[in-house]
C-alpha cells in the first residue's frame, strides 16, 4: 500500500513537474529558487489532496498551488533587498542603522511624554511668548514670518526670543536635576 502511494506521487511528478516550472518561471521565480517552489507546491498537494483526482483536476489544482507559492515567494524575498549588516563592509552605514534600530519601545515614550510636557510648557507660558514659541518652534516659521504675523519689530523678536529660551533651558535643568 506505502509503495503504490509512493509510486502514484512520483507519477504525478513525473507528469506535471515541466508545466509547473514554467508557470512559476513565468511568474519570475528565479532558476536558484525554481525547485524549492516546485517541491512546495508538490509537499502542499500531497499533503491535502486525494491522490486519486483525475489528471485535470490535479494540474489545475496543482497550477493553482504553484501560483501561490510562487505569490508567496515574490513576497517573501523580492520586496526588500538582502543586504549583508557586516560592519566592515558598511561601516558609517551599519553604525548609522543601529543608532536608529536600537531604542526599544520604552525609550520611544519617554520621548513622547518629554514633548507632551514640553508642549503643554509652551501652552502655560505668557500669551506673547505662547504664540511666538508656538509659531517659531512648532511650526518652524522664520523669524520674518513670526514678526509679520504678530506685528512685531525684529528687535523685540530678538528680545522676547532670548527671554524664552532662558526661561525654558532653566525649566528644563530643574526638570533633568530635580
Amino acid at each position: 500500500m506505502q509503495q503504490n502511494q509512493e509510486d502514484l506521487q512520483r507519477a504525478i511528478y513525473m507528469e506535471f513537474q515541466g508545466p509547473l516550472r514554467t508557470v512559476s518561471r513565468k511568474m519570475g521565480i528565479p532558476y536558484d529558487c525554481l525547485d524549492d517552489v516546485i517541491q512546495e507546491t508538490f509537499f502542499s498537494y500531497f499533503r491535502s489532496y486525494s491522490l486519486d483526482l483525475e489528471p485535470r483536476e490535479q494540474k489545475a489544482i496543482l497550477m493553482k498551488i504553484a501560483k501561490n507559492k510562487s505569490v508567496d515567494f515574490y513576497r517573501k524575498n523580492s520586496r526588500h533587498e538582502s543586504v549583508s549588516l557586516d560592519a566592515g563592509q558598511y561601516g558609517e552605514e551599519y553604525e548609522t542603522l543601529t543608532d536608529h534600530v536600537t531604542k526599544d519601545t520604552a525609550e520611544y515614550i519617554l520621548e513622547d511624554e518629554a514633548c507632551m510636557e514640553i508642549y503643554q510648557k509652551l501652552q502655560g507660558l505668557k500669551d506673547d511668548w505662547k504664540d511666538m514659541a508656538l509659531l517659531y518652534f512648532i511650526e518652524e516659521r522664520t523669524p520674518v514670518e513670526v514678526c509679520e504675523i504678530l506685528k512685531l519689530k525684529p528687535t523685540v523678536f530678538r528680545m522676547r526670543l532670548s527671554r524664552m529660551r532662558k526661561y525654558l533651558r532653566e525649566w528644563l535643568e530643574q526638570r533633568e536635576n530635580p
